[in-house]
């Protein structure tokens, strides 16, 4: 095998475990995401909308948390690269409950998770070895 023929090789293998990493990580990030979001009427847990390469507009109307993650999952299978990956809320409250206004999530639902980014990556990581 020539050094060039080895080199794609090994880049190959290297892009792959890369989209498998973003891929945990999205289900965790994501999932996180939506199982933290406070519950009145289901209205904006249900509204966590994961899309690959543009975000999804408009509110939906009530639909149950596992649809929510069923859209993460979906996006998650859908990658191929490294396409941009929106896990976006447009209900008009979102924005409140993320800053304070729920006291079931006073460190919002983002915020929190995204703090932890770090750790999930390094254990997607780690699920990977």
């Amino acid at each position: 095998m020539s050094f060039s023929t080895s080199l794609a090789k090994a880049c190959d293998e290297q892009r792959e475990a890369i989209l498998k990493i973003r891929k945990a990580a999205l289900l965790d990030l994501g999932g996180s995401i939506i199982r933290d979001t406070p519950v009145l009427t289901g209205l904006l847990q249900g509204n966590w909308q994961t899309s690959v390469g543009a975000p999804r507009e408009g509110v939906l109307n009530i639909r149950p948390m596992n649809m929510a993650i069923a859209e993460v999952v979906e996006a998650a299978s859908a990658l191929r690269g490294d396409e941009t990956i929106y896990i976006r809320n447009n209900c008009a409250h979102a924005w409140r409950c993320e800053f304070g206004w729920s006291k079931k999530a006073p460190a919002g639902m983002v915020r929190k998770n995204v703090a932890r980014v770090n750790r999930i990556v390094r254990n997607a990581k780690g699920a990977q070895i």
